[in-house]
């Protein structure tokens, strides 16, 4: 009788300081093993850990279709080209510095729970706008933003 071998890999490593964000991006793509992990719970967890909270006006946009058409209108939208397009601060896009910056604070707050792509970016976007202190957040997301 033959008995399967199964490996376990170990559990991802963030990446170094000095890391990329294209490093980053690759890091925060294979954290999860699911693209789409439907529920709450994570990111209302994640929030309150990371005290993301908004003391301006935010205008969501969420829902299946037509987000990134109305966003447009009001200057937003999720990327094409550059991840950098997701988080624009006063027109422009943040930095991969900044970027990089903010992955690290999803990171340190994480505590090893699992989060997709779309959380752990989402969340790193909200802290940025936090950190900006902005008049107004136009914030596009998709269906786990609906509530």
């Amino acid at each position: 009788m033959t008995i399967p071998v199964v490996s376990v890999s170990a559990p991802h490593q963030a990446p170094a300081a000095g890391a990329s964000l294209d490093q980053w991006l690759d890091f925060i793509e294979k954290l999860h093993d699911k693209p789409i992990d439907m529920g709450l719970e994570r990111m209302q967890t994640m929030i309150a850990r990371m005290g993301i909270k908004f003391e301006c006006p935010v205008v969501t946009v969420a829902g299946t279709n037509g987000k990134g058409s109305t966003c447009a209108v009001m200057d937003t939208s999720p990327h094409l080209i550059r991840f950098n397009e997701r988080a624009l601060l006063n027109g422009r896009e943040v930095s991969d510095e900044a970027l990089i910056a903010a992955f690290g604070e999803v990171e340190s707050a994480r505590g090893g729970m699992t989060l997709s792509y779309f959380e752990y970016t989402g969340l790193a976007v909200l802290k940025l706008f936090q950190n900006a202190h902005p008049d107004v957040v136009i914030l596009e997301i998709g269906l786990g933003g609906r509530l």
